[in-house]
């Protein structure tokens, strides 16, 4: 299922806030993994998660939590956004129950 911001209508290709989940064994490694590249930018989160940004997108974050069995994935269209939205707490780990 795809949520569209309420001034779009399906088949609208512009680019829109988009908050995935994915589900990963491993996501935390992955973006340990990912944050370890050269030039990449990463920061750390409350509760023990990380953030990485691909210097080649940076209008995109991933982030995860150590012995959480996914990765997130937040893109914005405006470059820093994504960040901005990750650092503040807007965007944060799931709780799994």
């Amino acid at each position: 299922m795809r949520y569209l911001p309420r001034d779009r209508e399906a088949g609208d290709g512009r680019p829109a806030l988009t908050v995935a989940t994915y589900p990963r064994t491993d996501g935390f490694g992955e973006v340990t993994g990912a944050a370890a590249r050269e030039g990449a930018s990463s920061f750390e989160l409350p509760g023990g998660g990380l953030a990485v940004i691909d210097p080649e997108a940076e209008t995109n974050v991933h982030f995860a939590f150590p012995e959480r069995a996914y990765q997130v994935e937040v893109f914005a269209p405006t470059e820093g956004l994504a960040r901005q939205l990750v650092e503040s707490g807007a965007v944060t780990q799931l709780e799994e129950r």
